[in-house]
């Protein structure tokens, strides 16, 4: 069986189409089509011709090593690249080759050309800046264009204004836990539903604000209260509908107070 023929039969054992096959390796199906056909003359050369084989044979499920072989048995083998290359006599004949030597730089003229800078410098600075109040001050004007300006200590005189301590919010902290199963609602300031449903027996619901929180309960009874870490007990009696606000400034105690 030749190349062609166990790559296609390969192909429908696998259901695979022509157009799947092009769209997974890339390969057009005309080629495909000529390379089950035993035609690789579509392929673009020998080198190709073994990747496309290779490439069909891995997605078939076949071992592309044996129908590479039998693709070289049969077109020829790939080139090698270890061949021996021998010198052209004409390249390898000696030539007079003319090496120009680099001159090395001047450094006194450089360093003549910076000091003039500096100097030049220096000069500019003294003329246009404000006139100097002293000798002492003429000494510095000279030195900061020869060493570059000098750090200036800052002036005892004015006193830096140290930022105020901010003061820090108060945030509240509201805990309830459920004796009994109990409903419960609880809004913010701007009136805003932060929670509205049933807190089962046994388990707890907490919520932290820096605003008052309006708070609705079912079963008063059925429910102790936390502000701020401290146990104020039951929200009311067991059965009744309370309704109380809990503000961040007023003390635990207070929130009890009705809204």
């Amino acid at each position: 069986m030749s190349i062609g023929e166990q790559l296609a039969q390969a192909r429908r054992e696998a259901n695979l189409s022509i157009r799947y096959v092009a769209e997974r390796t890339r390969i057009r199906e005309t080629v495909i089509h000529a390379i089950e056909r035993d035609d690789f003359s579509l392929c673009g050369g020998d080198f190709y011709a073994r990747g496309h084989i290779r490439s069909l044979a891995k997605l078939f499920g076949l071992d592309p090593v044996p129908l590479v072989a039998e693709f070289d048995a049969e077109f020829g083998p790939a080139p090698s690249f270890d061949t021996i290359i021998t010198p052209d006599p004409v390249l390898s004949s000696r030539r007079r080759v003319s090496v120009s030597t680099r001159r090395r730089p001047n450094w006194t003229m450089a360093m003549a050309l910076a000091l003039l800078g500096v100097v030049g410098y220096g000069v500019f600075y003294a003329v246009t800046a404000p006139a100097p109040q002293g000798p002492a001050t003429a000494q510095r004007v000279v030195a900061e264009s020869l060493t570059g300006p000098q750090e200036r200590e800052p002036s005892e005189s004015a006193p830096q204004a140290e930022p105020s301590p901010s003061p820090s919010a108060q945030r509240l902290r509201l805990e309830l836990r459920a004796e009994e199963t109990t409903w419960v609602s609880v809004k913010d300031a701007e009136g805003q539903e932060l929670f509205s449903g049933t807190i089962e027996q046994g388990s707890s619901r907490d919520w932290s604000a820096d605003h008052d929180l309006r708070v609705v309960v079912g079963n008063a009874g059925g429910l102790t209260m936390l502000v701020n870490g401290e146990d104020l007990g039951p929200v009311g009696e067991s059965g009744e509908v309370e309704a109380f606000t809990v503000r961040p400034d007023d003390p635990p105690t207070a929130a009890l107070a009705p809204s």
